[in-house]
This record gives C-alpha cells, structure tokens and sequence, in this order.
C-alpha cells in the first residue's frame, strides 16, 4: 500500500461521511437549499470535493448532469451507495484530487462548487484550482466555494467545541 501524500488523504482515507455540522437528513437538506440558492442555476454542475455524496444527490434534483469528485475513494464508495438509494442517474464520480482532476474530465460545466474542502489547499493550489475550474467553465460560468474552515480549527469543531451546547464535560467524553 502507498504512503498518503498528505496529512488530509490520511485522514480521510476511510471517512465514510462529511464534515457537516449534522448529519440528519433535515440539516443537509436545509443547506444543500442554502448552496443551492448561491449556486443560483445552469444545468451542468461539478462538485469537487463530494465526499459521501450528502450534497449532491440534492444538486442532482436542480441539474441535468453532475459530476462529483474526491480523493477518498471510501467516500465516493459511500456517495456511489447514497446515489443508486436516490436513483440519481444523472450523476458521474470520478476519483481524483486538485490536480489530476482536470485530466480526467471529458467536458466542461456551468457551475463548479467546493463545499468545506479549499481549507485544505495551500494558497498556491487555490490558485492552481480556480485557474483549471475557470478553464473548465462554460460561457457565464461560475466558481462557487463553500464553507471555507482554517483547517486549524477542524479538530475543535469536530468534537463539538463550536456547537450551541457546548460543554467542557461533554468534549472530555468525546475524547474519552
């Protein structure tokens, strides 16, 4: 097996869902509305950074053709099982990361979108990254990025430091 290239492919080598706030069904569905209302129409979307697929099933139902793309491929296994429950036919995975996506696409789209996944990239790479998506947008196009987290703060979030019913007791149990 190869060694991850990067603290981040270690870490989410075998996530099997996103980093959202909440996992219920309610909660992604609210802000898949939110992204939604932001992405604000075309009918060609790619969702780079997928993860698990929560998002896009939901783009699925406003798009003719979606693709999404991860560097997890426990995540698109996980995205691939959430998108033949919905019978979202219009969605393509692809696995790739920031730089070797752009080989593997065979056309380009009316909408890119990044929810929660930019944090990770170095300055150099956003750049890299909204150079290649613009390259890959159709006339009147947009880049759309999401969620924006300094990823230095990922590890407080995730154990609830941020939440509304923050306690020190329950972190303790978390991380006990």
């Amino acid at each position: 097996m190869s060694k991850p290239k990067s603290v981040w492919e270690e870490f989410f080598a075998d996530k099997r869902s996103g980093g959202h706030r909440s996992s219920s069904e309610e909660f992604i569905s609210r802000e898949a509305r939110e992204k939604l209302f932001h992405l604000d129409g075309g009918k060609t979307l790619l969702d780079f950074g997928c993860g698990a697929g929560e998002l896009l099933v939901y783009y699925a139902l406003e798009y003719e053709r979606l693709v999404g793309t991860d560097f997890s491929a426990s995540m698109l296994d996980e995205a691939g099982k959430r998108i033949r429950k919905r019978k979202s036919e219009n969605i393509a995975l692809i696995l790739a990361d920031d730089k070797t996506v752009w080989e593997k696409l065979d056309s380009s789209f009316d909408r890119i979108t990044a929810a929660g996944v930019i944090q990770y990239l170095t300055d150099e790479e956003v750049d890299t990254f909204v150079y290649n998506s613009s390259r890959h947008l159709n006339k009147g196009g947009k880049i759309v990025l999401f969620d924006l987290l300094d990823p230095r703060l990922y590890p407080l979030w995730k154990i609830g430091f941020f939440s509304r019913d923050f306690g020190y007791w329950k972190i303790f149990r978390k991380i006990g």
